[in-house]
Order: C-alpha cells, then sequence, then structure tokens
C-alpha cells in the first residue's frame, strides 16, 4: 500500500490518552487521535465536524490510514507546573461544574501537565492514494496551524517528506535521515530503532500485542469526546549506521527530500539472486548508436526498451535500470554497460546496435564480505544542493536552493562521503574528468518546424572514479549496487562496478 512520509519534530509536544481534571499525562508517541486531529485541522475541519461521513460515500474521513512510527528520539518527560485563572476579577475568572464563578480565594487552578521534550518521530502514513494526495496538499497548505498535540506545540521544519511511495516503511528502514540521541560509534554498521505498528508486523511473527491504548477518536466535539481503543505492537529494528544525519538533521533531510530517485520496491535479497549486468560492443555504423553517442536523452530512451511493460510511474528504477558509457579510443568500439534487477530481453533494442553479452551478478553478490578489498569503477553526477543568498541571485526552487556541480578536491571530498556510506573504505582513487552530459535541442512543438527549439535537459558533470577499496559493510555495498549512487542516473550516471583487486 502507498503513504506519505512524515516529520514529527518539536522542542515540546503531548499525546494525551487519559487526561483527569488538574492532571495530563502524554503517551511516548504520537497517538491515532493526536494524528488524525492534525490531519482534520490542515483540512479546515472544526472539531465538531471533524469525523463528519462523506455525504457521497459516507464514510468516516481517516478511517483508511494505517500508521507505521519510527521512533528516532523518545525526548525527555517533562512535567509543567501549569496556572490559569488566577489575578482576574470576580465574575471574570473560572467557572464551575454548575456555571457560577470559582470563589476569589480559589480563582486559581492549577494543574499540572507533561509532555516530550526534544522527541523526533517519523512517520508512514498510508492508504488510498486520492486520500493520500489530499492530505500532502493540505499540510503544506494547512487551513488551520498544525501543532503536536497543544496548540504550543509547533512542529520544525520540514513536517511532509514526501510521497506517495510504494514503500513507505522500507524508507523508513532503509533511507530517511536518523536524528538519534547520540552518534553511533564508528565501528557499529547498524543501531537499534524502536517502531510501532497498527497490525501485527509479519517479520516478527511471535510478537505479542505491546499495549493497548484508547486513542481512536469517534467524536472530537469538546462536550461528547469520545474514543475508542487499538493494540499497538513495538518492535527493535536494525538500521544502517549510516543513515544517522548529526544536528542539524536539516541538511541531510533537504538532500533526502530533493533526490531525483524514487524508492526501492524489492527486496535486496530477491534483487542480488535476480540482477544482471549486460555488455553490449556498439556499431559505430549504425544509424541509432551515432544518434546516443551525442545525445544522452535518445540513449536514455534506448536504454528504457529493456525495461518490462506495466511498471507504472518510475520505471527506470522499478526495473532496476543503471548503466555507463566506457569511453574507449578510436580504434576500439564503445561500451555499454547496462544493469537491471531481471535478465533484459535485447530483442527490444535495433537490430544492428551491437553484440550483446549478459551474465549474473549473483556470485558477485555472495562474494561481497567485510574486509575483502575491491577495485571499483563509477562515473557519478557529483553535486550538491546549496542554498542561494542574495535578491539578485539566481534560485531553481522555491526553498532557495539550487544544485551545483563539484570539481577536482570537492568532487573527490563527495566521493569519498558517497563510499564510506555505500559500505566501502577507499584505499587509493583516480579522477577523470568525463564528458558533458546534455540532450540535444529538440524542435519545440508548440512553434512547429523553424519555431524557436526547447531549451535543451539539464547538464550533468561526469567524473570517473577508479581504484582499490576494502568492504565495510556488505549490506550497504549491496544497496550501493542495486540502486546506484547519486543524480543523473539516467544520463548514466551512479553505477558502480567491482572486480577482486
Amino acid at each position: 500500500m502507498n503513504g506519505i512520509l512524515l516529520r514529527l519534530a518539536a522542542p515540546l509536544m503531548s499525546f494525551g490518552e487519559h487526561a483527569a481534571f488538574h492532571y495530563r499525562d502524554t503517551l511516548p508517541f504520537p497517538t491515532r487521535s493526536a494524528l488524525i486531529g492534525l490531519f482534520a485541522a490542515a483540512d479546515g475541519r472544526p472539531r465538531e465536524e471533524a469525523l463528519t461521513p462523506d455525504p457521497d460515500t459516507h464514510k468516516i474521513p481517516y478511517t483508511d490510514l494505517e500508521f507505521t512510527v519510527r521512533i528516532d528520539r523518545p525526548g525527555q518527560r517533562h512535567t509543567d507546573f501549569h496556572t490559569a485563572g488566577g489575578g482576574r476579577p470576580h465574575k471574570q475568572g473560572l467557572r464551575t461544574s454548575d456555571g457560577s464563578y470559582r470563589a476569589q480565594t480559589k480563582s486559581t487552578l492549577i494543574s499540572r501537565r507533561v509532555y516530550l521534550a526534544d522527541a523526533v518521530f517519523t512517520l508512514a502514513v498510508q492508504g488510498p492514494d486520492p486520500l493520500l494526495n489530499h492530505l500532502i496538499q493540505r499540510l503544506e497548505q494547512p487551513a488551520f496551524s498544525p501543532y503536536l498535540g497543544r496548540r504550543a506545540c509547533i512542529p520544525d521544519e520540514p513536517l511532509v517528506l514526501g510521497g506517495p511511495h510504494p514503500d513507505p516503511v522500507g524508507e523508513l528502514r532503509h533511507h530517511i535521515p536518523l536524528s538519534l540521541d547520540a552518534p553511533p560509534p564508528p565501528e557499529q554498521a547498524t543501531v537499534p530503532v524502536d517502531f510501532l505498528w497498527e497490525r501485527q508486523p509479519k517479520h516478527v511473527p511471535a510478537a505479542p500485542a505491546h499495549r493497548e491504548v484508547a486513542d481512536v477518536p469517534v467524536d472530537f466535539t469538546p462536550t461528547r469526546r469520545f474514543h475508542t481503543t487499538r493494540h499497538v505492537w513495538r518492535t527493535t529494528e536494525p538500521l544502517p549506521a549510516t543513515l544517522y544525519a548529526p544536528p542539524p538533521a536539516l541538511t541531510a533531510l533537504a538532500t533526502y527530500i530533493d533526490q531525483d530517485t524514487p524508492p526501492v520496491t524489492n527486496t535486496p535479497e530477491t534483487l542480488t539472486t535476480t540482477a544482471t549486468l549486460t555488455r553490449i560492443r556498439l556499431n559505430r555504423r549504425s544509424r541509432a548508436v551515432r544518434r546516443d553517442l551525442t545525445d544522452t536523452a535518445h540513449l536514455h530512451k534506448t536504454v528504457m526498451l529493456l525495461a518490462p511493460n506495466g511498471l507504472g510511474e518510475h520505471p527506470r528504477h522499478k526495473a532496476g535500470l543503471l548503466f555507463r558509457l566506457e569511453d574507449t579510443t578510436d580504434d576500439t568500439p564503445p561500451t555499454l554497460l547496462i544493469q537491471s534487477h531481471q535478465p533484459p530481453d535485447l530483442t527490444r533494442l535495433p537490430h544492428d546496435y551491437g553484440s550483446a553479452e549478459t551474465r549474473a551478478l549473483h556470485s558477485m553478490f555472495q562474494a561481497l564480505t567485510p574486509g575483502r578489498a575491491v577495485r571499483y569503477r563509477i562515473t557519478a553526477n557529483a553535486s550538491a544542493v546549496r542554498r542561494v543568498l542574495g535578491d539578485h541571485q539566481p534560485v531553481s526552487n522555491k526553498h532557495g536552493r539550487k544544485t551545483v556541480a563539484l570539481y577536482g578536491d570537492d568532487a573527490l571530498a563527495w566521493w569519498q562521503r558517497r563510499a564510506h556510506q555505500a559500505g566501502l573504505a577507499l584505499t587509493t582513487t583516480d579522477t577523470t574528468p568525463a564528458r558533458f552530459r546534455r540532450p540535444h535541442k529538440r524542435p519545440n512543438p508548440s512553434t512547429g518546424p523553424g519555431g524557436a527549439d526547447q531549451a535543451p535537459g539539464p547538464l550533468h558533470v561526469l567524473t570517473r572514479f577508479d581504484g582499490v577499496a576494502t568492504i565495510t559493510d556488505p549490506d550497504q555495498l549491496r544497496h550501493a549496487l542495486l540502486t546506484g549512487i547519486g543524480r543523473g542516473k539516467p544520463y548514466g550516471a551512479g553505477l558502480l562496478s567491482l572486480a577482486p583487486a
């Protein structure tokens, strides 16, 4: 089921379940009531109408949603000594249950309210696509200000991390940066992180219900508030330590939000047994080859011929298609390397495109062990997202950030960081600037032949990195091999190749 991704973080937040008179407690995680209240407020629904059934379908809103909570940082319980009504003249203070005013000597009402201080929760919210798309739009432009349990608890940005995603729980476990209390030790490959589930997780079938909570809202009307119960399951999952984002986490979160690669929808265990690498020695006499060698947009279209039909959105990523055009001399035919999750149907290529051979990568994945030395090669689009300052500076999006290419030592530093995240400790590195990748200008259909051409596609500055490295984290390395590294994958960047050292 598709889902959207949210991040709940604030200096203070509170999620009450059994608030009673002068003592207002909080649960150690976001309640279903608080989340549905957040959505209803963003949707512009007053409390009395927050759960009013749809007049057309007669369904109660938000009941189709399922929540999975990742507890990045549980926070510290903080009790606030709270007073109300004190110091006001008689008949301007608080009322009693019978409607009369409290006595002047007893006008102050004292209560103690518990908060979670400095907590961070990351959520996968799964449900029907129309509802998810509607929620994203409303959360980005809310009718009423969002808050986390109480009106003074304003959430940090970003609240919405993206979606809809085909595997939102996989994003929680493998991709979204972690905001931990402290950085993990350098030698630690995984970190234990608690998850809360609304249904019993399949990977731990014997897990008992963690607890029963009364947080399913039936009516938000202040005089008729009523909730029913649900069960939640709690597990501790080992997540990659490389997901840790040092404070402030905004830079890592912005990079995640701005990434141009959709999430992985297959498990690495399955893909390592089916992934293949195809080597095509291109025929320079082929008209299609000559066209593809001068226009990366056409080269991308040719590679996409190998993607199976019916994949829907993001077919390149779902098919696991990564490719690299090897630079060659005039005497050697150019070689195109194509990696895919399944053996490709080479009959879809132009008949004179070149000679091809495909081999399985299962043995390579099996040979990935800690401490093993390997030779590597990758042609990558070394880039970074930078905030643009100044009134007269051009910007690439509404957030005032743009993607800039990295060169020289900056590109080398970029690759060192990415290699570490991919489970490699670099021993040697040689860098070679590759050619610029930019699609040719194409006729603009709105002006017709002879009219102004469309602007060329995005410029991708590619750098080839070769060298020797030692494997430190086989799981992270498998993931990097299957999904690629960095941006510009549709233009021949990101394919990492390994060989025994």
